[in-house]
């Protein structure tokens, strides 16, 4: 069982986070977590950032920006996506910018599995985090 996640990005302590997160709007949850973790197959996790116009959409493109972002995602069996915002922004995650979401997992194979969620993190101010999650099926 593959328990590694090739991170492509700065070091991230997951399993922190997934046990702090509470339920929101959508959620991801730590079971969640787990069985994307104890899945069979090579792990690789993203995160980007972003705070102008289009957070969401800006985010996950700064997440999947390496090198070989993009092909991971497309040769991915199983995509896990958390957005997380602010409550206290300035300007509230609206339907408009989620809806960019279903605009990128659109182009995913038929057999990819998706799952993915909302949740809150007040430092974030103005800005949105994705963490985006991908499972090769060897």
């Amino acid at each position: 069982m593959a328990t590694k996640i090739i991170q492509h990005h700065e070091q991230f302590d997951f399993e922190l986070f997934f046990q702090n997160i509470s339920l929101q709007y959508i959620g991801l949850d730590y079971r969640d977590y787990l069985a994307f973790l104890h899945a069979e197959g090579e792990k690789h996790s993203f995160i980007g950032h972003a705070e102008c116009d289009n957070r969401v959409e800006n985010a996950i493109g700064n997440a999947i920006a390496s090198e070989h972002g993009a092909d991971i995602i497309n040769r991915a069996s199983t995509v896990m996506i958390m957005i997380i915002h602010s409550s206290k922004a300035v300007r509230p995650l609206t339907m408009n910018e989620m809806q960019y979401l279903n605009e990128f997992t659109s182009g995913f194979s038929k057999e990819c599995e998706l799952i993915w969620g909302i949740a809150e993190d007040s430092s974030l101010e103005n800005s949105v985090k994705a963490i985006v999650f991908a499972n090769i099926a060897e």
